[in-house]
């Protein structure tokens, strides 16, 4: 493993390549800005810094459109009761870096992802431990609807980072059990992928994973008092863009 980018300063929460210019674009949560580098780690810029309608941002997660433009989970108030919810869904130009909220008001949003047809997306609720669906209007500039389309029943865990395949499915990572959730379009709950019961004592979240384009071969992160790991797991459809669940 090579590192291509140390930055002491920074918390990077997110990773995602963008398919207007195919640089790497880092959510930076403690700086409150966006970086962005070469995909060897070269050339880094902050791409995006400052107040979103007089407010900082927490960029928690990343999805790019189709065009480049970015959608970004601002999980402000993540540490305030699920009743002062002051999260939002931003939107940040490609070309200008102007960021536009498309949706406030929601208790800690984390977990980011487009669905397979780019219409909507799919924005995991940390502190409300549900999974909303946002449908956009054609431009993708605006929410035409919203509801919540998961309900996760996690007891002391809750809703971290989320991404799709190319069927459709929901796959969503816990902070607090070693697992993933697996979800129709429609919601029903299609899989848990856990990690072996033999490793599963020293492990205690799986927060974020991804699904190698074009194939079912998965992976995602897990961690706990046993240290951080990878675990490979079979999809249950190909991957495509939306795979990388951060």
């Amino acid at each position: 493993m090579t590192p291509v980018l140390t930055n002491e300063t920074s918390v990077y929460t997110s990773a995602q390549f963008s398919p207007h210019d195919e640089r790497l674009y880092l959510t930076d949560l403690v700086g409150g800005r966006i970086d962005s580098v070469t995909p060897e780690g070269g050339d880094p810029v902050t791409f995006f810094s400052g107040e979103v309608d007089g407010t900082p941002m927490l960029p928690d997660d990343l999805a790019f459109g189709e065009d480049g433009h970015l959608f970004v989970s601002d999980t402000t108030g993540h540490a305030d009761p699920v009743w002062d919810p002051q999260g939002r869904v931003v939107r940040i130009d490609r070309d200008t870096a102007e960021a536009t909220v498309l949706a406030d008001e929601l208790p800690a949003p984390n977990g980011i992802s487009f669905n397979e047809d780019f219409t909507g997306l799919w924005v995991s609720q940390y502190a409300a431990n549900r999974v909303d669906f946002l449908a956009l209007d054609g431009d993708r500039t605006g929410v035409e609807t919203a509801h919540t389309g998961l309900h996760f029943d996690g007891g002391t865990s809750q809703v971290d980072s989320n991404a799709v395949d190319a069927e459709g499915n929901v796959y969503q990572g816990v902070h607090g059990q070693p697992s993933i959730h697996v979800h129709g379009s429609t919601g029903e709950h299609l899989a848990t992928v856990s990690v072996p019961a033999e490793d599963a004592e020293g492990l205690d979240t799986a927060t974020n994973l991804a699904i190698a384009p074009g194939t079912t071969d998965g992976y995602m992160t897990v961690s706990g008092r046993d240290g951080g790991f990878v675990y490979t797991f079979e999809a249950l459809g190909e991957g495509i863009r939306q795979s990388n669940g951060g």
